[in-house]
């Protein structure tokens, strides 16, 4: 395997744009065909997620970045070290109207998944429900919308 990420060509929002244009254009002609730049895509993004989540390569990013300083240009753009977002543990705070609300918050979810999953069930024609206060109504299925995808998924 080769790795050619120090010879990648620099490229600044614009040069993406122009560059997608370029493919466009090289599909339209038939140069190329979708199902190769899908394959290429999905390759490139599976790297990005495999070095995004991985620990050793963060480490190395940080270290590096901090000889830099907090914010700095590099090459076709410009980095900034910052706090990533705040996660707090509210279970170390033994506060019991916190636990209330949030044992609550988790009922709430739960019953409204439980009502989606009836709605989801319903017949398109709906179906004759009555509401707690008493009022007949028709509820029905919500409406779904969907677009055709194209999956490819890398061999292992």
């Amino acid at each position: 395997m080769q790795i050619q990420l120090n010879n990648t060509q620099l490229l600044t929002k614009s040069d993406i744009k122009s560059a997608k244009e370029t493919i466009l254009a090289a599909i339209d002609n038939g140069e190329v065909s979708p199902l190769d730049i899908q394959v290429q895509i999905k390759q490139a993004e599976a790297l990005i997620k495999e070095l995004d989540g991985d620990q050793k390569y963060k480490s190395a990013l940080i270290d590096e970045a901090a000889k830099y300083g907090r914010k700095f240009e590099y090459k076709s753009g410009e980095f900034m070290v910052k706090d990533g977002p705040a996660k707090y543990d509210w279970a170390t705070t033994s506060d019991p109207g916190i636990a209330e609300l949030l044992k609550l918050q988790e009922e709430v979810k739960a019953k409204v998944k439980q009502r989606q999953d009836f709605l989801l069930s319903l017949p398109s024609e709906g179906q004759a429900i009555v509401t707690p206060d008493g009022e007949a109504i028709t509820v029905y299925p919500p409406a779904y919308t969907s677009g055709t995808v194209v999956q490819f998924t890398i061999k292992k």
